[in-house]
């Protein structure tokens, strides 16, 4: 499961009239490869500003994340529920 690459498939569908992604969606071509490291979190469907389902405000997620996964600054990787259990993210 890989997102690193431009050529990689997002796990959700993106509308073709407005290029968001619909989280409720799921891609076809996407659960096969998974990886989210550095600066994929830009294109990802789960960056507010990728997506109709949430803004960065109720999600609590930022729009943009500049470090490696591994310095924690993304509240994505906290969404689980043993950590933040951020049921807006998780739906």
């Amino acid at each position: 499961m890989s997102s690193r690459d431009d050529d990689d498939a997002w796990p959700f569908e993106r509308d073709p009239d407005t290029g968001l992604y619909d989280l409720e969606k799921p891609g076809q071509n996407y659960w096969d490869r998974f990886d989210y490291a550095r600066e994929t979190w830009q294109n990802s469907p789960y960056n507010p500003i990728n997506n109709q389902n949430y803004n960065a405000e109720e999600s609590g997620l930022a729009t943009s994340i500049d470090s490696h996964p591994g310095q924690r600054e993304s509240a994505f990787f906290r969404t689980v529920p043993t950590l933040e259990n951020n049921e807006l993210i998780l739906r």
